[in-house]
Protein backbone atom coordinates (compact mmCIF):
# COMPACT_ATOMS: atom_id res chain seq x y z
CA UNK A 1 0.00 0.00 0.00
CA UNK A 2 2.88 2.46 0.61
CA UNK A 3 4.57 1.58 -2.51
CA UNK A 4 1.63 2.72 -4.63
CA UNK A 5 0.92 5.90 -2.75
CA UNK A 6 2.36 7.88 -5.32
CA UNK A 7 -0.59 7.52 -7.15
CA UNK A 8 -2.27 9.39 -5.47
CA UNK A 9 -0.51 12.31 -7.30
CA UNK A 10 0.76 10.47 -10.80
CA UNK A 11 -3.08 9.53 -11.59
CA UNK A 12 -4.67 12.65 -11.60
CA UNK A 13 -1.49 14.92 -12.46
CA UNK A 14 -1.00 12.92 -15.73
CA UNK A 15 -4.42 12.90 -16.38
CA UNK A 16 -4.38 16.63 -16.25
CA UNK A 17 -1.30 17.26 -18.65
CA UNK A 18 -2.73 14.78 -20.48
CA UNK A 19 -6.18 16.29 -20.91
CA UNK A 20 -4.21 19.81 -21.29
CA UNK A 21 -2.10 18.57 -24.12
CA UNK A 22 -4.63 17.19 -25.84
CA UNK A 23 -6.70 20.28 -26.05
CA UNK A 24 -3.88 22.34 -26.74
CA UNK A 25 -2.51 20.50 -29.92
CA UNK A 26 -6.55 20.20 -31.07
CA UNK A 27 -6.44 24.16 -31.41
CA UNK A 28 -5.48 25.85 -34.67
CA UNK A 29 -5.10 29.12 -33.15
CA UNK A 30 -3.97 28.95 -29.52
CA UNK A 31 -4.00 31.96 -27.52
CA UNK A 32 -0.89 32.96 -26.13
CA UNK A 33 -1.45 35.84 -24.79
CA UNK A 34 2.01 37.99 -24.05
CA UNK A 35 4.25 34.67 -25.50
CA UNK A 36 2.79 35.47 -28.96
CA UNK A 37 5.96 37.95 -28.73
CA UNK A 38 8.02 34.64 -28.69
CA UNK A 39 5.98 33.38 -31.41
CA UNK A 40 6.39 36.48 -33.65
CA UNK A 41 10.35 36.22 -33.19
CA UNK A 42 10.13 32.59 -34.76
CA UNK A 43 8.03 33.81 -37.10
CA UNK A 44 10.37 36.44 -38.42
CA UNK A 45 13.56 33.42 -38.03
CA UNK A 46 11.07 31.62 -40.18
CA UNK A 47 10.49 34.23 -42.83
CA UNK A 48 14.41 34.96 -43.32
CA UNK A 49 14.34 37.78 -40.60
CA UNK A 50 17.18 38.82 -38.34
CA UNK A 51 16.10 39.55 -34.74
CA UNK A 52 19.23 41.89 -33.80
CA UNK A 53 19.34 44.33 -35.93
CA UNK A 54 19.06 48.26 -36.30
CA UNK A 55 15.47 49.02 -35.64
CA UNK A 56 15.33 51.55 -37.74
CA UNK A 57 16.25 48.35 -40.78
CA UNK A 58 13.53 45.79 -39.90
CA UNK A 59 12.62 43.49 -37.11
CA UNK A 60 13.92 43.15 -33.65
CA UNK A 61 12.79 40.79 -31.26
CA UNK A 62 12.36 39.94 -27.77
CA UNK A 63 15.29 40.68 -25.37
CA UNK A 64 16.38 37.27 -25.04
CA UNK A 65 18.70 34.96 -26.27
CA UNK A 66 18.00 32.88 -29.25
CA UNK A 67 17.93 29.56 -28.84
CA UNK A 68 14.40 29.05 -28.41
CA UNK A 69 12.52 31.42 -31.31
CA UNK A 70 14.87 29.15 -33.31
CA UNK A 71 13.89 25.95 -32.25
CA UNK A 72 10.30 27.13 -32.90
CA UNK A 73 11.42 28.41 -36.54
CA UNK A 74 12.61 25.12 -37.44
CA UNK A 75 8.98 23.23 -36.18
CA UNK A 76 7.35 26.32 -38.80
CA UNK A 77 8.93 24.46 -41.02
CA UNK A 78 7.03 21.30 -40.47
CA UNK A 79 3.48 23.54 -39.94
CA UNK A 80 3.33 27.41 -39.78
CA UNK A 81 1.91 26.84 -36.17
CA UNK A 82 1.79 29.15 -33.40
CA UNK A 83 1.19 26.50 -30.85
CA UNK A 84 4.72 24.96 -30.72
CA UNK A 85 5.69 27.66 -27.91
CA UNK A 86 3.36 25.29 -25.97
CA UNK A 87 4.87 21.98 -27.01
CA UNK A 88 8.14 23.15 -26.61
CA UNK A 89 7.60 24.10 -23.02
CA UNK A 90 5.57 20.93 -22.40
CA UNK A 91 8.75 18.84 -23.50
CA UNK A 92 10.37 21.30 -20.81
CA UNK A 93 8.46 20.86 -18.46
CA UNK A 94 7.71 16.70 -18.82
CA UNK A 95 11.57 16.26 -19.34
CA UNK A 96 12.15 17.82 -16.02
CA UNK A 97 9.35 15.35 -14.38
CA UNK A 98 11.18 12.53 -16.32
CA UNK A 99 14.59 13.61 -14.44
CA UNK A 100 12.95 13.66 -11.42
CA UNK A 101 11.13 10.60 -11.35
CA UNK A 102 15.00 9.04 -12.72
CA UNK A 103 16.46 10.73 -10.14
CA UNK A 104 13.88 8.93 -7.22
CA UNK A 105 13.90 5.47 -8.96
CA UNK A 106 16.31 2.79 -6.98
CA UNK A 107 16.63 -0.33 -9.01
CA UNK A 108 17.76 -3.96 -7.61
CA UNK A 109 14.44 -5.12 -7.12
CA UNK A 110 14.45 -8.87 -6.64
CA UNK A 111 11.33 -9.45 -9.27
CA UNK A 112 9.08 -7.43 -11.46
CA UNK A 113 6.44 -6.86 -9.26
CA UNK A 114 8.68 -5.14 -7.05
CA UNK A 115 10.32 -2.97 -9.74
CA UNK A 116 6.63 -2.17 -11.17
CA UNK A 117 6.19 -0.69 -7.45
CA UNK A 118 9.41 1.13 -7.54
CA UNK A 119 8.97 2.29 -11.49
CA UNK A 120 5.29 3.72 -10.44
CA UNK A 121 6.62 5.44 -7.02
CA UNK A 122 9.15 7.44 -8.86
CA UNK A 123 6.89 8.72 -11.35
CA UNK A 124 4.77 9.31 -8.86
CA UNK A 125 7.52 11.56 -7.22
CA UNK A 126 7.98 12.61 -10.50
CA UNK A 127 3.96 14.19 -10.47
CA UNK A 128 4.94 15.64 -7.25
CA UNK A 129 7.18 17.87 -8.59
CA UNK A 130 5.02 19.37 -11.28
CA UNK A 131 2.45 19.15 -8.50
CA UNK A 132 4.85 21.63 -6.60
CA UNK A 133 5.19 23.79 -9.69
CA UNK A 134 1.61 23.82 -9.96
CA UNK A 135 0.65 24.91 -6.77
CA UNK A 136 2.54 28.33 -7.49
CA UNK A 137 0.35 31.71 -7.89
CA UNK A 138 2.70 32.37 -10.82
CA UNK A 139 3.81 29.01 -12.43
CA UNK A 140 3.27 29.47 -15.83
CA UNK A 141 3.70 25.94 -16.90
CA UNK A 142 0.80 26.90 -19.37
CA UNK A 143 2.46 29.50 -21.17
CA UNK A 144 4.35 29.24 -24.41
CA UNK A 145 7.86 30.51 -22.90
CA UNK A 146 11.15 29.85 -23.38
CA UNK A 147 12.08 29.43 -19.56
CA UNK A 148 10.58 25.78 -19.12
CA UNK A 149 12.96 24.49 -21.62
CA UNK A 150 15.99 26.57 -21.05
CA UNK A 151 15.61 25.39 -17.37
CA UNK A 152 15.55 21.90 -18.07
CA UNK A 153 18.88 22.39 -20.31
CA UNK A 154 20.29 23.68 -17.01
CA UNK A 155 19.23 21.14 -14.51
CA UNK A 156 20.21 18.40 -17.06
CA UNK A 157 23.42 19.77 -17.02
CA UNK A 158 23.66 19.88 -13.25
CA UNK A 159 22.96 16.45 -12.68
CA UNK A 160 25.50 14.93 -15.07
CA UNK A 161 28.16 17.02 -14.00
CA UNK A 162 27.02 15.63 -10.37
CA UNK A 163 26.98 11.99 -11.93
CA UNK A 164 29.83 12.34 -14.21
CA UNK A 165 32.48 14.24 -12.37
CA UNK A 166 34.85 10.99 -11.65
CA UNK A 167 33.28 9.25 -14.95
CA UNK A 168 34.23 9.59 -19.03
CA UNK A 169 35.12 13.14 -19.72
CA UNK A 170 32.65 12.49 -22.28
CA UNK A 171 29.74 13.53 -19.76
CA UNK A 172 31.22 16.76 -18.77
CA UNK A 173 30.91 17.76 -22.13
CA UNK A 174 27.77 17.36 -22.32
CA UNK A 175 26.93 18.71 -19.06
CA UNK A 176 29.06 21.88 -20.14
CA UNK A 177 26.66 21.20 -23.63
CA UNK A 178 23.69 21.53 -22.03
CA UNK A 179 24.62 24.53 -19.80
CA UNK A 180 25.57 26.17 -22.84
CA UNK A 181 22.06 25.33 -24.43
CA UNK A 182 20.57 26.90 -21.32
CA UNK A 183 22.05 29.76 -21.18
CA UNK A 184 21.35 30.38 -25.11
CA UNK A 185 17.70 30.08 -24.55
CA UNK A 186 17.75 31.91 -21.85
CA UNK A 187 20.24 34.44 -20.29
CA UNK A 188 19.17 34.13 -16.53
CA UNK A 189 20.35 29.96 -16.30
CA UNK A 190 23.73 31.34 -16.45
CA UNK A 191 23.08 31.03 -12.68
CA UNK A 192 23.47 27.44 -13.25
CA UNK A 193 26.42 27.86 -14.71
CA UNK A 194 27.87 29.87 -12.49
CA UNK A 195 26.74 27.07 -9.30
CA UNK A 196 28.14 24.31 -11.58
CA UNK A 197 31.84 25.98 -11.80
CA UNK A 198 31.95 27.05 -8.07
CA UNK A 199 30.72 23.80 -6.93
CA UNK A 200 33.05 21.45 -9.38
CA UNK A 201 36.55 23.95 -8.18
CA UNK A 202 35.76 23.19 -4.57
CA UNK A 203 35.05 19.56 -5.30
CA UNK A 204 38.65 19.72 -6.62
CA UNK A 205 40.14 21.49 -3.86
CA UNK A 206 38.39 18.97 -1.44
CA UNK A 207 40.17 16.08 -3.08
CA UNK A 208 36.79 14.80 -5.02
CA UNK A 209 37.22 15.76 -8.71
CA UNK A 210 40.80 15.84 -10.74
CA UNK A 211 42.23 19.74 -10.59
CA UNK A 212 42.70 19.47 -14.32
CA UNK A 213 39.69 18.07 -15.00
CA UNK A 214 37.75 21.12 -13.05
CA UNK A 215 39.58 23.97 -14.71
CA UNK A 216 39.21 22.68 -18.54
CA UNK A 217 35.82 22.41 -17.75
CA UNK A 218 35.57 25.98 -16.33
CA UNK A 219 37.47 27.04 -19.15
CA UNK A 220 35.77 24.85 -22.29
CA UNK A 221 32.39 26.46 -20.58
CA UNK A 222 33.35 30.00 -20.50
CA UNK A 223 35.67 29.37 -24.22
CA UNK A 224 32.70 28.03 -25.93
CA UNK A 225 30.03 30.52 -25.04
CA UNK A 226 32.43 33.17 -25.94
CA UNK A 227 32.94 31.93 -28.80
CA UNK A 228 29.20 31.58 -29.43
CA UNK A 229 28.92 35.21 -28.56
CA UNK A 230 31.48 36.12 -30.90
CA UNK A 231 30.15 35.08 -33.70
CA UNK A 232 25.95 36.10 -33.64
CA UNK A 233 27.84 39.62 -32.61
CA UNK A 234 29.79 39.17 -35.64
CA UNK A 235 27.28 38.57 -38.05
CA UNK A 236 24.45 40.95 -36.64
CA UNK A 237 27.21 43.82 -36.44
CA UNK A 238 26.91 43.74 -32.38
CA UNK A 239 23.33 44.28 -32.17
CA UNK A 240 23.12 40.75 -30.58
CA UNK A 241 24.82 41.69 -27.97
CA UNK A 242 23.20 45.32 -27.75
CA UNK A 243 19.36 43.73 -27.07
CA UNK A 244 20.65 40.68 -24.78
CA UNK A 245 23.04 42.68 -22.41
CA UNK A 246 22.72 46.03 -22.56
CA UNK A 247 19.17 47.12 -23.15
CA UNK A 248 18.27 43.64 -21.51
CA UNK A 249 19.61 45.43 -17.91
CA UNK A 250 18.47 48.83 -18.45
CA UNK A 251 14.96 48.71 -17.21
CA UNK A 252 13.03 50.73 -14.29
CA UNK A 253 12.81 48.54 -10.91
CA UNK A 254 9.47 48.32 -9.67
CA UNK A 255 10.24 46.20 -6.42
CA UNK A 256 12.72 46.61 -3.88
CA UNK A 257 14.96 43.47 -3.04
CA UNK A 258 13.84 42.32 0.64
CA UNK A 259 9.66 42.92 -0.13
CA UNK A 260 10.67 40.74 -2.62
CA UNK A 261 12.07 37.93 -1.28
CA UNK A 262 9.43 37.81 1.30
CA UNK A 263 6.83 37.22 -1.71
CA UNK A 264 9.02 34.73 -2.90
CA UNK A 265 8.83 32.69 0.42
CA UNK A 266 5.31 33.51 0.57
CA UNK A 267 4.92 31.75 -2.50
CA UNK A 268 7.27 28.87 -2.57
CA UNK A 269 6.84 28.40 1.41
CA UNK A 270 4.37 25.28 1.17
CA UNK A 271 6.34 23.89 -1.38
CA UNK A 272 9.20 24.08 0.36
CA UNK A 273 7.82 22.83 3.51
CA UNK A 274 6.34 19.76 2.24
CA UNK A 275 9.91 18.87 0.46
CA UNK A 276 11.50 19.49 4.01
CA UNK A 277 8.84 16.95 5.02
CA UNK A 278 10.03 14.29 2.76
CA UNK A 279 13.52 14.68 3.14
CA UNK A 280 13.55 14.82 7.20
CA UNK A 281 11.46 11.84 6.91
CA UNK A 282 13.37 9.88 4.49
CA UNK A 283 16.74 11.25 6.69
CA UNK A 284 15.13 9.53 9.67
CA UNK A 285 14.41 6.47 8.08
CA UNK A 286 18.06 6.36 7.20
CA UNK A 287 18.97 6.90 10.24
CA UNK A 288 16.86 4.25 12.37
CA UNK A 289 18.70 1.78 9.31
CA UNK A 290 22.12 2.30 11.16
CA UNK A 291 23.69 4.43 7.79
CA UNK A 292 24.72 7.27 9.94
CA UNK A 293 28.50 7.17 10.84
CA UNK A 294 30.14 5.21 13.30
CA UNK A 295 33.08 6.36 13.94
CA UNK A 296 33.82 10.22 15.80
CA UNK A 297 33.99 13.08 13.92
CA UNK A 298 36.64 14.66 12.41
CA UNK A 299 38.00 17.66 14.12
CA UNK A 300 40.23 20.47 12.52
CA UNK A 301 39.66 21.56 9.30
CA UNK A 302 42.28 19.77 6.93
CA UNK A 303 40.61 16.67 8.58
CA UNK A 304 36.79 18.15 7.59
CA UNK A 305 38.13 18.64 4.14
CA UNK A 306 39.48 15.25 3.81
CA UNK A 307 36.09 14.17 5.52
CA UNK A 308 34.17 16.20 2.84
CA UNK A 309 35.89 15.02 -0.26
CA UNK A 310 35.95 11.61 0.59
CA UNK A 311 31.94 11.67 1.17
CA UNK A 312 31.66 13.48 -2.00
CA UNK A 313 33.83 10.65 -4.03
CA UNK A 314 31.68 7.98 -2.45
CA UNK A 315 28.03 9.05 -3.02
CA UNK A 316 26.87 10.29 -6.26
CA UNK A 317 23.54 11.69 -3.89
CA UNK A 318 25.85 13.61 -1.70
CA UNK A 319 27.20 15.56 -5.39
CA UNK A 320 23.80 15.45 -6.59
CA UNK A 321 22.57 17.47 -3.50
CA UNK A 322 25.43 19.90 -2.33
CA UNK A 323 25.40 20.60 -6.14
CA UNK A 324 21.86 21.54 -6.10
CA UNK A 325 21.83 23.09 -2.55
CA UNK A 326 24.20 25.52 -3.97
CA UNK A 327 22.81 26.42 -7.37
CA UNK A 328 19.36 27.12 -4.89
CA UNK A 329 21.66 29.24 -2.75
CA UNK A 330 22.82 31.20 -5.32
CA UNK A 331 19.48 31.10 -7.45
CA UNK A 332 17.34 32.35 -5.26
CA UNK A 333 18.55 36.14 -4.84
CA UNK A 334 19.35 36.08 -8.19
CA UNK A 335 15.89 35.20 -9.33
CA UNK A 336 14.64 37.82 -6.58
CA UNK A 337 17.01 40.46 -8.80
CA UNK A 338 16.26 39.30 -12.25
CA UNK A 339 12.45 39.87 -11.18
CA UNK A 340 12.47 43.47 -9.61
CA UNK A 341 11.47 44.96 -12.95
CA UNK A 342 8.23 43.16 -12.87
Amino acid sequence: AQSLAPLLFAIPVFDGIAVTLVRALGVSHPDLGFTTAINSDAEALYLGQVLYQDPADGYTGQLYTPLFPFMVSVLHHVTLWPGWTLVLSFVGSLSLVGLTAWLAYRGGARNPVERLLALVGALGVGAIAWWFVSALPLNLLYDGRSDHLAWAFALFGLVLLARGVGGSPRVLVAAALLLSAAFWAKQTTLVASAAAVLWLLVAAALGAAGVRRAVLFAAGLVVANLAVLGVLNLITDGWQFYFDFELAREHPQFATFWPSLRELFRYIGPAIALAAALAAGLAWRRWRRGARARSAPPRGARALAAAAGAALRRSSDLRLSSLLLLFTVIGIPAAVSFRLKV
